[in-house]
């Protein structure tokens, strides 16, 4: 549709990179800028537990090199759909066969406030630290604060034991995130692109929530964008929107994730929802993997008139232009693309 180069294909097999943190980004053991490309896959541990072929579903995502499981989810909320986490050993197989497709594991040990779930998710913390899995990312809570308060303290001390990188998953209130990354779920209203941005307050502090939040300097991914089925306008605006969300979330942050309706089961994607994913991870493949170490600035002057643009960002020589309408670049603005979304600054 549009022209610009095609998304970075990433292998489904090959050996898992072991990760470090750099500011705001991730990093290999050979010190190269990794970037966090994933998709929602809540059920896909527990289908696996289940005996279910989960390999279509990852080859529906040829972008992608991690994935975020819901270790469980209760019924109350759920209804017939929701599943318990399994055993140990199983969750210790399903990191492991995910590690030979080459896929990192977002494991997120809480979905609701019942207390009866924390501690055996202390215990499943504990029979994980040994194994040092270097494809497994851990996070306290979804959504901990958001209609629940989940009692997150409660594994600090535990996950900051075991080895790995772990997030309390908060992200409405920063003075009370713990974590050596982090996991922010931005806005879906009608101005959801430019909310990419939000993970740059999370790093500098001020926002995005309150503005007396604290620097959390940590790797900050997307993890829940709106869905297709959500996002209002017709295909191609909608389509240059998730273009737009990828390539400023690059600018911004340690990664993201594709979230739809469909992969919250671990279904296939519908033509609509993998053009969008294609068109998110597009966008993000744009800038090099630690374009959002530079400097960043609000280019308010490039949006007068309220016609020209929504919101222009720009961090280091890389600049985004969210939903440009006649957009009218400055004399050494080089475009990137035939939309005018992406610039360099020569």
């Amino acid at each position: 549709m549009f022209n610009y180069p095609t998304a970075t294909v990433y292998s489904l097999k090959g050996a898992v990179a072991w990760l470090h943190t750099d500011r705001q980004i991730f990093r290999d053991e050979m010190n190269n800028a990794y970037p966090v490309k994933g998709v929602t896959a809540f059920n896909l541990m527990d289908r696996y537990a289940k005996g279910d072929d989960i390999i279509p579903f990852l080859n529906a995502y040829p972008q992608t090199n991690t994935i975020r499981v819901f270790c469980y989810t209760p019924k109350k909320d759920w209804g017939d759909y929701a599943w318990n986490t399994p055993s140990p050993n199983v969750v210790e197989s399903f990191i492991k066969e995910m590690q030979v497709f080459g896929i990192r594991v977002k494991l997120v040990l809480l979905t609701d406030d019942d207390s009866a779930r924390i501690q055996p998710a202390i215990e499943l913390v504990e029979y994980l630290s040994p194994h040092k899995f270097n494809n497994l990312i851990l996070a306290t809570a979804n959504e901990p604060y958001t209609h629940k308060y989940v009692n997150v303290n409660a594994l600090e001390g535990v996950l900051k034991a075991s080895g790995y990188l772990y997030t309390s998953g908060v992200y409405e209130d920063l003075k009370l995130f713990y974590g050596n990354c982090g996991d922010i779920h931005t806005g879906r209203d009608n101005e959801w692109p430019r909310k990419a941005k939000d993970a740059i307050e999370c790093y500098r502090g001020g926002g995005p929530n309150f503005p007396d939040e604290p620097p959390q300097k940590v790797p900050w991914i997307l993890g829940e964008p709106i869905k297709p089925n959500e996002a209002n306008g017709d295909d191609n605006y909608i389509l240059r929107d998730y273009y737009t969300y990828g390539a400023l979330g690059k600018l911004t942050s340690g990664g993201m994730f594709f979230h739809c309706e469909s992969a919250k089961l671990s279904n296939l994607p519908d033509d609509f929802e993998s053009r969008c994913a294609n068109e998110l991870f597009t966008g993000y493949d744009m800038f090099p993997g630690d374009a959002a170490l530079g400097d960043y600035e609000h280019l308010q002057a490039y949006e007068d008139e309220g016609t020209r643009a929504l919101r222009v960002y720009r961090v280091g020589r890389y600049v985004v232009v969210v939903r440009p309408e006649n957009f009218i670049p400055g004399n050494n603005w080089l475009a990137m693309d035939s939309i005018s979304v992406c610039w360099t600054i020569l």
